[in-house]
């Protein structure tokens, strides 16, 4: 499997980590923005707060991580709007898998076998 020669997607890098417990939970990340050796900033967050309890890490090609953290943002606008709550833990995990299964198939038009 070959990557083709347009192929338009930088891995940004990143190390993310979360540790949870019965009534806690630790999320971590670096802040460093690059692109194989070259760093672009030291500065950039890799975490989101999408609701008062429940944050977004995420790493890799941040032109996604942005849109992913967008969208994931605007629904739970919507969702505050409709239902005049903060969109749960669970419901927001659930919107997240289902964004993400929707775009299931998207690499594969991008590789060649």
């Amino acid at each position: 499997m070959a990557l083709r020669r347009d192929w338009v997607y930088e891995n940004n890098g990143g190390t993310c980590v979360a540790i949870a417990g019965l009534d806690y939970c630790v999320v971590a990340a670096d802040t460093r923005l690059s692109v194989g050796y070259s760093i672009y900033t030291r500065d950039h967050s890799k975490i989101c707060k999408l609701a008062d309890k429940c944050v977004l890490a995420s790493s890799g090609f941040q032109g996604d991580m942005k849109a992913l953290q967008k969208n994931l943002a605007a629904r739970h606008l919507i969702y505050q709007h409709q239902h005049n709550k903060q969109m749960s833990c669970p419901a927001m995990a659930r919107l997240l898998s289902n964004t993400l299964y929707y775009k299931r198939f998207f690499l594969t038009t991008h590789l060649t076998f």
